[in-house]
C-alpha cells in the first residue's frame, strides 16, 4: 500500500494557485478601470499601469515555483514520483542523497521542502523537491525515513 509523503496541496500549488492568481489580477484591474471612468487621479492611474505588469511577474512566478514540487509516494520497495502527467517508480536504492530546507519555520508551523537526489537521472532529472505532508518536525523528518530505506536497500543489494 502507497503512503504519500507530498502534501495533499501539491495539485493546488501546481495548477490552481496560479490560475486564481491571474483571475484575482484580472478582476482587479477590471475593476480599476471601472473605477477610473469615475475618478481619474493619479494614483488610479499608476495602479492600472503597475497592476497587470504585478499580476504577469506573481503569475509567471507561481507557475515556476509551482512546476518544480512532484508528488511522491512510498510503498516497501520504491517510490513512486509524479507531476500529475507522468509517473515513475524509483527503488530506494538509486536514492543518493536527501535533505530538507525549512521555508517560513515559526512557532505554528513551518513547511518542509525535500530534496531527493538520485544516482542515475529520472525523467523528471536528477534531482526533485516537494512539500512534505503532514507536520514534520525537525527530530523526526521524512528525510531521516527516505535515508533509513535508502540504506536498508543499499544493504539488501549487497
Amino acid at each position: 500500500m502507497r503512503r504519500i509523503l507530498s502534501t495533499n496541496d501539491t495539485f493546488a500549488l501546481k495548477y490552481c494557485f496560479p490560475a486564481f492568481n491571474a483571475l484575482l489580477f484580472i478582476i482587479g484591474e477590471g475593476f480599476l478601470c471601472w473605477w477610473s471612468l469615475k475618478d481619474k487621479s493619479w494614483m488610479i492611474i499608476t495602479a492600472i499601469c503597475l497592476l497587470p505588469i504585478i499580476g504577469v511577474v506573481s503569475t509567471i512566478y507561481g507557475v515556476k515555483n509551482g512546476r518544480r514540487y512532484k508528488r511522491v509516494q512510498a510503498d516497501d520497495s520504491a517510490l513512486y514520483i509524479s507531476d500529475y502527467k507522468a509517473e515513475v517508480r524509483v527503488p530506494f536504492s538509486d536514492i543518493e542523497n536527501a535533505s530538507v530546507d525549512w521555508k517560513l519555520q515559526g512557532k505554528a508551523a513551518a513547511i518542509p521542502i525535500v530534496t531527493i537526489v538520485f544516482r542515475n537521472p529520472i525523467i523528471f532529472g536528477k534531482q526533485v523537491e516537494f512539500i512534505g505532508a503532514q507536520p514534520w518536525n525537525t527530530s523526526h523528518s521524512i528525510v531521516a525515513e527516505l535515508r533509513e530505506w535508502r540504506d536498508g536497500a543499499t544493504s539488501q543489494s549487497m
